[in-house]
């Protein structure tokens, strides 16, 4: 832990799902400035280009933020956040992962002891690309499956070299449709990144 937080518990907060009829007074405003935000996800390619490219829009109103990339499944995942939130003394860590075929219930376990936002994508982050196009509550039998819809939105999209600018503009859109598949329990597709927009964003989302 670094100098002058005594504990995890005094860690400065943060706000979630704020409209953006919102007022942010000043001091609200310059808490925000100042949070140091790790997010961890272990997807190599796609997760860190639109990760990186995201923390990067004018309309994310938090300090610093990490983006980092670490193998494995969704609780190495989770367990690689929280060491290095301590050892780095970052305010919040977030982990962004796919469900595929790993078993997340020892990582969502973890996430809620160590205090760590686990966002994850049934069956998989391009689910959430997916989303920017269009609704969907289908079932996709693997990943390919909504790599094979997306190319019907992007001819030559390749999953290695992702083009952040074919989806900046639907950003939002994209994370009003994934919050409403969350409150629907028959959807067969889900993903949490609404969450990580919301907290990136507070008033601008308007989810």
């Amino acid at each position: 832990m670094g100098k002058g937080r005594s504990s995890r518990n005094e860690r400065r907060p943060i706000r979630v799902g704020v409209g953006r009829e919102t007022n942010f007074n000043r001091e609200t405003d310059l808490v925000s400035s100042r949070l140091t935000i790790l997010i961890v996800t272990n997807g190599e390619d796609t997760e860190m280009d639109y990760l990186k490219a995201l923390k990067g829009e004018a309309w994310v109103r938090l300090g610093r933020v990490v983006v980092a990339f670490e193998n494995g499944d969704p609780l190495n995942a989770v367990e690689t956040a929280r060491k290095r939130r301590i050892k780095d003394d970052f305010d919040h860590a977030w982990v962004v992962s796919d469900v595929d075929d790993f078993d997340v219930d020892k990582a969502q376990a973890l996430a809620v002891k160590c205090d760590i936002e686990l966002m994850l994508s049934k069956p998989c982050f391009e689910f959430w690309l997916l989303l920017h196009f269009e609704y969907s509550d289908r079932f996709f039998e693997n990943c390919g499956k909504v790599g094979d819809k997306l190319t019907g939105y992007l001819p030559a999209w390749d999953k290695t070299r992702l083009d952040y600018s074919h989806f900046r503009q639907n950003v939002f859109e994209a994370a009003k449709r994934a919050k409403r598949l969350h409150s629907n329990p028959d959807s067969h597709s889900k993903t949490d990144l609404w969450r990580l927009v919301e907290l990136l964003s507070s008033e601008e989302a308007g989810l």
